[in-house]
């Protein structure tokens, strides 16, 4: 994943990576996709960017599931979060 370039939410042509790591230390929410669903994680803060994954850390990190087919999401909850970033949807910085 370490020349993945992407549109849109990360800007034309800036390394994902890179743009992620302006993030590092900041809460944030990230969306991401696992199979047909959406798993969005909120309150927990991005605590490190590797190589393929992010990690979120926090004591109350909260993990939608969005399941399709299933009626309604499914809330767990969390203190430590391991995404694959080529599963990454979007990260948003929340308004305080």
């Amino acid at each position: 994943m370490s020349n993945v370039k992407t549109e849109g939410f990360f800007g034309g042509g800036k390394d994902f990576e890179s743009e992620i790591r302006e993030f590092k230390g900041q809460k944030v929410n990230v969306n991401f996709e696992c199979g047909d669903n959406i798993i969005r994680v909120t309150g927990g803060t991005l605590a490190e960017v590797g190589k393929d994954f992010i990690k979120l850390i926090g004591r109350y990190i909260n993990v939608i599931y969005f399941i399709s087919g299933y009626n309604g999401p499914i809330l767990k909850k969390a203190t430590v979060v391991v995404i694959p970033l080529d599963r990454v949807c979007d990260i948003e910085k929340p308004e305080k």
